[in-house]
């Protein structure tokens, strides 16, 4: 990845206008010295998205996006960091600086790469002007339904097994590196791909940096890809990107298939958002990307059981890279379909209508993942279902509402607790063999009170057998004390945000978002005197209690102490 100077970094921030930035997308108002309008990333009634002018920040207190101006136009729109790094410096008239200086190691790394990338590009050229020259292969394509124009959009070429010829002079190690060659075990090198119409793989910028090719007859294995090298890994990048990568973006929705040929046919009949894994299975890497540019991936699999694992691989993967505000869907094509044939067949118009009416949400898929042969009926494989659901849901990093409403829903199905950690007994578990017999233990406290001083507790940063010494009648008050801290006692933008996200239980970080959403468009136009005032009248309020006044003096005090 390309490096920029730490202080051209700051300048463009520093002469960023975020708020023309993103004033397009938001229907922004003025709220004392930042804006505020319905977040962007999440649905909402009431606004809690607020942009601050002079910390060059937005930060949302409803599902916590937040970022600068780079993150925007990566999260939002999709850029990558060198495309919103010249993005900003365009907009804002500052020149792009010069690389820096090179050591001869770079000069040579950056040497080498460039040959290996010629190599490719030469045969890319050979491929496509021997495509020309083949009738066998041209009936093909023709026979897959493909256009001139598809062919020519996607740079398809044939490899008619004569490519050494063409490269006089070039070392047979940096043609077999780029795997355009093979050495057999004899020791003979002949072309990888013969006898195949060949699919230039591009990365993101439309570089061709290796090729799939598909045999136009019978032979096998029917695919075969260029191996990894130093120009091309397949794990990272995604055929078709480079054309889908504008009409994802503008649409925030992306399609993946399994095959190239799915891809062709999807564009060529109009759905210019159609991408596929180079390959083997989709990756994190790639899976990452699609949801920086999409807030909806739609996996559109075949319907046969190859089909189905994969379509069952992707949604585990999903798991471990989906954000709150994103979604993934599914759907199966009919066993005789794959994308290709049925778009071919029907039209875009029915392929549409298909995707609209057979998409299966994500949650339905993992359950389709879990109760997959299993009768409900029997104990033991609801309980099995219940341990392979808790550690399919630890997997889920980046989304904390969407792996508690999962919980929910595969509790709901199988009627008994799912544990928050792999290995934890749920909460609603029956007392195993070693519990019986065991000495009788008195009650437990009331642990939804207990857990609610512990959770105060963290968030007033007091020691919990303090708290307790609260008077039930004054918990609500204290509460909404602290909360009016978190939203008033920071002045400016980030640090409020940063006091919120301070608080790692998901459960009380949403009540303190509300909090702050409630009284953010008052308190940012208070001063700091206005704040101290407003904290010392709830404070005398609380001590005016004549019955608990005692109790009361003491937790100011502590809370004193404590912010």
């Amino acid at each position: 990845m390309q490096r920029f100077p730490q202080a051209f970094l700051d300048t463009i921030r520093e002469r960023a206008d975020i708020v023309a930035l993103i004033q397009p997308y938001v229907q922004l108002r003025k709220a004392g010295r930042d804006f505020m309008g319905l977040c962007p990333f999440h649905n909402e009634k009431s606004p809690s998205f607020t942009v601050s002018p002079t910390k060059q920040f937005y930060h949302c207190f409803g599902c916590g996006a937040h970022g600068t101006a780079f993150d925007w136009l990566i999260d939002h729109d999709g850029y990558s960091f060198p495309e919103a790094v010249a993005q900003l410096a365009q907009s804002a008239g500052i020149a792009m600086p010069e690389r820096e200086v090179p050591t001869p190691a770079d000069l040579q790394a950056q040497a080498r790469q460039t040959h290996l990338q010629s190599l490719v590009a030469t045969a890319d050229t050979i491929f496509q002007r021997q495509l020309r020259a083949s009738p066998q292969a041209k009936e093909y394509l023709k026979l897959r339904g493909m256009t001139g124009h598809a062919a020519k959009a996607f740079g398809i070429g044939y490899a008619s097994g004569d490519l050494i010829a063409h490269f006089p002079g070039v070392k047979l190690k940096d043609l077999v590196e780029v795997g355009l060659v093979v050495e057999r075990t004899n020791g003979e090198i002949v072309d990888k791909f013969r006898r195949r119409v060949m699919f230039p793989i591009q990365n993101e910028a439309g570089t061709v940096i290796g090729f799939g090719g598909r045999t136009v007859g019978n032979e096998e294995p029917k695919y075969l890809n260029s191996p990894e090298s130093t120009i091309f890994r397949k794990g990272r990048e995604l055929y078709g990107l480079a054309l889908a990568k504008q009409e994802i973006r503008r649409t925030r929705t992306a399609f993946v298939m399994e095959g190239y040929m799915d891809v062709v046919a999807l564009h060529q009949h109009g759905e210019g958002r159609a991408v596929a894994a180079l390959g083997t299975s989709i990756t994190s890497d790639q899976l990452q990307r699609l949801f920086q540019l999409a807030d909806h991936v739609v996996f559109a699999m075949d319907g046969d059981g190859a089909g189905q694992k994969a379509a069952n691989r992707a949604a585990l993967l999903v798991l471990e890279v989906i954000g709150d505000r994103k979604t993934a869907s599914f759907v199966s094509l009919p066993a005789e379909h794959d994308p290709d044939s049925y778009v071919r067949a029907n039209g875009l118009d029915a392929w549409t209508a298909y995707i609209g009416t057979h998409a299966e949400p994500l949650s339905a898929r993992i359950t389709k993942i879990l109760t997959a042969g299993r009768d409900l009926n029997l104990p033991e494989n609801r309980a099995a279902i219940a341990r392979e659901a808790s550690e399919m849901l630890a997997t889920i990093r980046h989304a904390p509402t969407l792996q508690e409403a999962l919980r929910t829903h595969v509790e709901a199905i199988i009627n008994m607790g799912v544990a928050r950690k792999a290995g934890h007994r749920s909460r609603d578990a029956k007392p195993t063999a070693e519990d019986i017999g065991t000495k009788a233990k008195p009650p437990a406290p009331d642990r939804s009170r207990a857990a609610f001083y512990e959770n105060l507790a963290r968030l007033s940063q007091l020691a919990p057998q303090h708290l307790e010494q609260i008077p039930t009648v004054l918990i609500d008050d204290f509460a909404a004390l602290i909360c009016s801290w978190f939203a008033v006692a920071a002045a400016d933008l980030d640090a409020r945000a940063a006091a919120v996200e301070r608080i790692t239980i998901p459960a009380l970080q949403q009540v303190v978002r509300a909090a702050v959403v409630g009284t953010m468009q008052r308190t940012a136009e208070l001063g700091a005197e206005q704040i101290d005032t407003e904290i010392s009248a709830i404070l005398a309020a609380l001590q005016r209690d004549a019955e608990h006044a005692a109790r009361v003096q003491k937790t100011t005090a502590l809370f004193a102490a404590a912010v």
